[in-house]
């Protein structure tokens, strides 16, 4: 008996095949931009000087000379994991699908150099993308740094 393939299956197959292969990407922010400015020499553990994005990640930088942090996950950033609970691309979420993901400092090397590039933060807990760019990075242990955001 040779099998037999429903003319169904074939339609369905032919006029959506992104549905055989679609991938959950989570929730994409692209309301309103927002900035977030952290003075140099600001009280990182101020409310006001954090940048409270969702539950879970909470993006400050201490003033020695470091780069940024997730102060709901860590008391001091590490070049390798920092800010924990994230992951960054080169590019925008209108490019998601083709985008690779890494840490901060694996996406954009010294965060210095972040500055006037299009990069997108994935909150993984939340499993939220967000447009940024980060306008301002301050050198010489002070601690400073801005960038604008997408929000929900």
């Amino acid at each position: 008996m040779k099998p037999r393939i429903s003319v169904f299956w074939v339609a369905i197959v032919l006029a959506a095949p992104s549905l055989l292969f679609a991938q959950e990407t989570g929730t994409v922010w692209a309301g309103e931009t927002i900035e977030f400015v952290l003075e140099d020499g600001a009280d990182h553990t101020l409310e006001a000087n954090q940048d409270r994005i969702t539950e879970s990640v909470w993006i400050t930088r201490l003033n020695n000379g470091g780069q940024i942090l997730n102060l709901v996950a860590e008391g001091s950033p590490t070049t390798e994991t920092s800010p924990l609970g994230t992951r960054w691309a080169l590019g925008t979420t209108a490019d998601l699908a083709s985008l690779e993901f890494d840490t901060f400092r694996g996406a954009v090397g010294r965060p210095r150099d972040a500055v006037g590039k299009d990069l997108v933060l994935h909150i993984v807990e939340e499993d939220i993308y967000i447009d940024l760019r980060f306008t301002a990075w301050s050198r010489s242990r002070r601690g400073g740094f801005a960038y604008e955001r997408t929000t929900p």
